[in-house]
């Protein structure tokens, strides 16, 4: 077994538990997984911008997610480099 799969029981991150595959094609799930949760994170970064008055900045953005208790793939809090690092994918 390759010690950096991690078995479902022992998720915890919701998105990971929510795009977990069973089956891991040939170019490996966690690419798509992650485009998928990219994804859904620029949307939620697109809805602050339109709820908010004001041009946000990274850090904004990055401390609205936190306090809204998202986290980044790998269960982290959000920093504004993330938040750019997915804004330009």
């Amino acid at each position: 077994t390759n010690p950096r799969e991690v078995a479902f029981e022992d998720l915890q991150d919701p998105y990971g538990i929510e795009f977990w595959t069973e089956y891991k094609g040939r170019d490996g799930a966690k690419v798509a997984n992650a485009q998928a949760r990219n994804a859904e994170i620029r949307e939620v970064i697109h809805e602050l911008r339109a709820e908010s008055q004001e041009r946000l900045s990274s850090r904004v953005i990055a401390a609205k997610l936190n306090e809204a208790g998202y986290t980044t793939s790998t269960g982290r809090p959000w920093h504004h480099q993330g938040v750019l690092r997915v804004l330009a994918a």
